[in-house]
């Protein structure tokens, strides 16, 4: 059921009664309750703005990517996982320990042939991401402006030097 907020009543259908709740009505209110000058009828109403505010969530953070993987998923969306190469950590590692004169211990070299590793490299996936075809029509508009501007830059860089060189 539709209704006014301004108005004191509404019909047994839903509709708003004529006592105050046209557009021009709730305007003219307003400006009654809020002390606003009247709107001169030939001025053109400004130009109306959005403004949006970007907050960082609680899990916000930058990655370096080297890689995605993904494809469609059953609604018709595209999902990406993107990783970033490293070479394995240690599982375990193991230390001499040194006894100093005074009997304290003090932490040595590592005992390299017994490091605990993985024999593969890593591809850590860090994020996924699903979007819909818009927002991959977008991103694709964006990196290409992205990779224009990247490859203008590094273009004048190298002229930049091979005139400081020669």
């Amino acid at each position: 059921m539709s209704r006014c907020f301004l108005a004191d009543t509404v019909d047994s259908v839903g509709h708003l009664s004529q006592d105050g709740c046209s557009p021009t009505s709730i305007q003219k209110r307003h400006r009654e309750m809020h002390d606003l000058p009247a709107k001169n009828p030939t001025e053109q109403p400004a130009e109306q703005r959005l403004k949006v505010d970007y907050i960082k969530s609680n899990f916000f953070r930058v990655i370096h990517a080297d890689g995605l993987f993904g494809g469609l998923t059953p609604r018709g969306n595209i999902q990406m996982e993107i990783w970033s190469e490293r070479q394995p950590i240690p599982r375990q590692s193991s230390y001499r320990v040194i006894v100093e004169g005074d009997g304290s211990p003090v932490l040595g070299d590592e005992v390299m042939d017994e490091r605990q590793s993985r024999e593969a490299f890593i591809r850590e996936v860090e994020v996924g991401i699903v979007i819909d075809l818009e927002l991959a029509k977008s991103m694709i508009d964006w990196l290409k402006t992205r990779v224009a501007a990247l490859e203008e830059a590094r273009a004048i860089q190298i002229t930049s030097t091979n005139s400081a060189e020669g």
